[in-house]
Formats: C-alpha cells, structure tokens, sequence
C-alpha cells in the first residue's frame, strides 16, 4: 500500500519471447537475403537473355547492312565497267583497309566504289587510300564515308581547294600545319598554295600519312574500338545469313512488282506463270538460305558449348569468392534496417 494505492509488481521469464524476438528477425534476415538473391539471379537472368537478343539483332541488322553496302558498291563497280575479277580485287583493298580498325567493310566498300570513280587506281594505291580515310576518320571522329568523300572530292579534281580544307579544319585535323611540315612551307605559303590550286591528291596523301598515318588501328586497340570491331565482326556473321537471302529475294521482288503491274491495269494474263515463278524464286532462296546456314550452325554448336562449358565451370570460384562478402554486405543493410524499425 503506497498513498491508498495498491501495486502489484509481477516477474516473468522474458528468456523465451526474446528467443522467439531473435528467430523471427533471422527468419526475415533469411527471407530478405533470399529474396534479394532471388532477385538478382532473375536480373541476371534477364540481363543474359537481353545479351542473347541484342547480339541475334546486332548480327541480323549489321549483316543486313553489311551486305547491302558491299552489294551496292559491287554494282556501282560492275557500272563502272570493272569486270567480276576486278571488282573482286577492289573488295579485297576494301577488306584489308579495314582490318584492325574500328570501320567495317561496308564502309570500306562504299568508299572504294566512290574512290576508284574518282580515280584511285586499285590495289596498293586505293588500299593505302582507304587506310588513310580511316586515319582521318578516327582522328576527327567523323564516320568513314563522310570523311571519304573529302578524300575522293580532292582525287576527282587533282587538287585539294579551300573547301576540303575548311571541312578538314572543322573536323579537327590542322591541315594547313600538316601540309606545311610536309612541304616545308609555313601556314600562309600553304594557305596560297591550296588557292592557286597547287596542293594535288599526292601532297594531300603525303600529309595526312605523314601526320596521323596508323591512326585508325591505335583507335581499334581503345574499349571502343573494340566493342566496333565486336560489331563488325557480329556483322560478318550475318551478312553470311543475309547474302544467300537477298540474292534470293532482289529476283522476287521483280516478279512481284510484275504481279502487282498486272493488277493495277486489271489484266489476269499470265499471273499463274508469275505466280508459279514466285513460288519456285521463294522455294531456292529458302533452300539456299538453309542450305548456307546449316553448316554454319553445325560448327557453331561445339564452340558455343565449349565456351559456355568454359564460363559455367568458372562461375563456382567466383561466387565461392563474392558470396560470403556479399552476404556480409547485405546481412549489415537488413541489420540496419531491423534496428531503425
């Protein structure tokens, strides 16, 4: 009794409820790491999965691509009058101007076809042409074929003018100090020199050589490069599928363009035929396309297993080694969190 109150003071083993206070925060300490390991296998997963369908549409797209460049410039070439061997050589210049680099072959071909119109002579003379195009497309970041067409401007005239100069200049490459350490001219000499016409495709060569000669293989070597080359190489892949496939379809297309002139003047004559020939066109490039791809595929299969093999064994070790200090990590976060609430 304390001032007409009556208290009553009660002691209990408290022992169990704190046991029961413990196993429920590890239970949820459980549950949340699983779930946050759960989580991020399923991102891995999805990351895997958008890899997959960035590299099928990397390889389809780019080989598309690639492979309507190298048919276009092949044709530009046949228009030109070059013979099939010929425009075979001028695709080899193409590839070997490239290889190492950032740029892919589509561009080189587009270029090449530009350049031996304006008069670049194949083989060594256009290969050395078109590393240099490359040279001075790394070096002004500009892409291949823009910058080939500064190039192929001064061989068409003979002579660089103060456009391509200006073009140069705004690209960042100082083609006045260039030209001048090539000549042994100063700036203002060279400035005259570019507006009599005095500068030929030759000095221009000399210059660019001679001041950033090799650039574009030095650019292959960054993470950039190589993830271009990555690129390219996806791109040849595909242009493997894509060949047989638009070889195929270009006679199609015709006859259905015949098919679709024939029901636009409303006449039926002769569709059966064109239908019939559809069919046949369809079929063989089908055939040749499976025909193309299945071999490929046959000797991708070990590969892809062997490598696969290859990173599943590896992924043991390494998780053997993130594991504990990624639990670690997040065991400290759920603590964390346990405590504030």
């Amino acid at each position: 009794m304390e001032g007409g109150k009556v208290i009553y003071r009660f002691e209990a083993d408290d022992s169990d409820l704190k046991k029961t206070t413990m196993s429920v925060g590890n239970i949820v300490k459980g549950n949340l790491i699983s779930s946050a390991i759960t989580t991020g296998l399923s991102k891995v997963w999805g990351g895997i999965k958008n890899i997959t369908s960035s590299v099928t549409n990397l390889a389809v797209q780019g080989g598309f691509e690639r492979a309507l460049d190298i048919e276009n410039a092949e044709h530009k070439l046949t228009g030109l009058g070059h013979s099939t061997e010929e425009v075979k050589g001028i695709m080899d210049d193409a590839l070997a101007s490239v290889k190492g680099t950032a740029y892919g072959m589509g561009e080189a071909a587009t270029v090449a076809a530009s350049a031996v119109a304006a008069g670049v002579k194949p083989g060594q003379d256009l290969e050395r042409t078109l590393k240099l195009v490359g040279d001075a497309a790394a070096i002004s970041g500009r892409d291949m074929v823009s910058m080939g067409a500064i190039f192929n401007k001064v061989a068409s005239a003979g002579k660089m003018t103060g456009e391509e100069l200006n073009q140069l200049t705004d690209s960042g490459i100082p083609m006045l100090q260039l030209l001048g350490d090539t000549l042994g001219k100063t700036t203002e000499e060279v400035r005259d020199m570019v507006s009599a016409g005095e500068i030929g495709f030759d000095e221009f060569r000399n210059a660019i050589e001679r001041g950033m000669g090799g650039a574009a293989l030095k650019m292959g070597e960054t993470f950039e490069g190589n993830l271009a080359n990555t690129k390219a190489a996806m791109s040849r892949l595909g242009k493997e599928f894509m060949d047989p496939f638009l070889k195929g379809m270009t006679p199609a297309l015709s006859t259905v363009i015949e098919i679709i002139d024939k029901i636009t003047a409303g006449s039926t004559e002769g569709l059966d035929e064109l239908g019939n020939q559809l069919s046949t066109q369809l079929e063989t490039m089908i055939t040749n396309v499976i025909d193309k791809a299945l071999p490929m595929i046959e000797n991708a299969i070990p590969v892809v297993t062997k490598v696969l093999n290859q990173l599943i064994n590896a992924i043991p070790p390494i998780l053997e080694k993130l594991l504990p200090q990624a639990i670690s990590i997040l065991t400290q976060i759920i603590e964390s969190v346990v405590s504030l609430s």
